[in-house]
């Protein structure tokens, strides 16, 4: 849904990564007994092997900061969310004042070229009224906006 802008075909695993790669991840960060390792253990077992990882590591570097880019969109859309997250649920020295989100977003974000797909996403999930602010900023168009959240929210397919 958040890449429809970009037709593209999720049954080709070229532009994400699975759960279990983030769990991979994990496991390679971690020690036998289960605590992160050190950043010099990381350094030396990236350098010997990491094939564990490889698919999250090839995500992440594949990410070029163009409009066209899905891995570039998906991470501003996450951003986003994690922006309102630490917002809401954060420490006091981890939240954004509203004046640098709304620049944030009108100075990046609104390049984003999946903005209606991510939208969507939110109103699919039903966490849209978090993002209010964001949804504003992104699709200024009132009528637009409203559309893409109610069809979403309520499974409502557009012809």
């Amino acid at each position: 849904m958040m890449l429809k802008e970009f037709n593209y075909n999720p049954e080709y695993a070229t532009n994400h990564f699975f759960r279990d790669h983030l769990a991979d991840e994990v496991r390679f960060v971690s020690s036998d007994s289960n605590e992160i390792i050190c950043y010099a253990e990381y350094l030396d077992k990236i350098s010997k092997d990491y094939s564990q990882i490889h698919q999250t590591i090839k995500y992440i570097t594949d990410i070029e900061q163009k409009s066209e880019n899905i891995n570039y969109n998906v991470i501003m859309g996450l951003h986003i969310m994690l922006i309102f997250f630490l917002n809401r649920y954060g420490h006091d020295y981890q939240k954004t004042i509203i004046p640098k989100i709304n620049g944030i977003i009108t100075d990046v974000y609104s390049k984003m070229a999946n903005k209606t797909g991510f939208v969507e996403y939110l109103a699919r999930c039903k966490i849209h009224k978090e993002f209010t602010h964001a949804i504003k900023l992104l699709i200024p168009d009132r009528s637009k906006r409203c559309n893409i959240v109610r069809d979403r929210y309520f499974g409502i397919n557009a012809i």
